[in-house]
C-alpha cells in the first residue's frame, strides 16, 4: 500500500484549489502509478501527456489539518472493533466525536486524511492556504 494520495484524491485536492510542497506526481493512465519529482525525466516520456496531479505523503496532509477548530480537537485513533483507522475531531468538553473519517478497504491513510481535509475545505470550515 503506498503512502501518498492516490490519483482520484489528488485531482480533488487539486480541484478544489489545495497546494502544498509535493514529491510524488500522480498519472491518470499507464504502468507507472506514480514517479518522484526529481525522477520525471526520459524515463516516464510515455506520461507526459497524461493528466498528472500532484501527489501528497500523510505528513504533509495531517500538517495542512488543523489542530483545533472551535472546541474540538484533532485526533486520530486504530479502531480494533471496526478495525480501521479514524481521523477527525473531538469536543474538548465532553469528548464527543465529530467529522470523523475511517479508513476504506485498500485506502492509504494519506487517502483518509485527505477526505477529511476536503471535506472541511468543501464544508468552509477552513480555508485553503495558498
Amino acid at each position: 500500500m503506498t503512502k501518498t494520495t492516490s490519483y482520484e484524491i489528488s485531482k480533488e485536492l487539486e480541484e478544489i484549489g489545495f497546494k502544498a510542497k509535493h514529491s510524488f506526481i500522480r498519472f491518470a493512465e499507464g504502468s507507472c502509478e506514480f514517479a518522484h519529482v526529481d525522477l520525471y525525466c526520459d524515463n516516464y516520456r510515455p506520461f507526459r501527456k497524461s493528466a498528472k496531479v500532484p501527489s501528497y505523503d500523510l505528513e504533509t496532509i495531517l500538517d495542512a489539518l488543523p489542530k483545533v477548530i472551535g472546541n474540538f480537537r484533532y485526533w486520530s485513533t486504530w479502531s480494533s472493533s471496526s478495525d480501521c483507522y479514524i481521523f477527525g475531531y473531538v469536543d474538548g468538553i465532553n469528548r464527543s466525536p465529530n467529522l470523523e473519517t475511517y479508513t476504506e478497504a485498500g485506502e492509504s491513510l494519506a487517502d483518509t486524511a485527505a477526505r477529511l481535509l476536503i471535506t472541511l475545505i468543501k464544508d468552509k470550515i477552513v480555508e485553503i492556504n495558498t
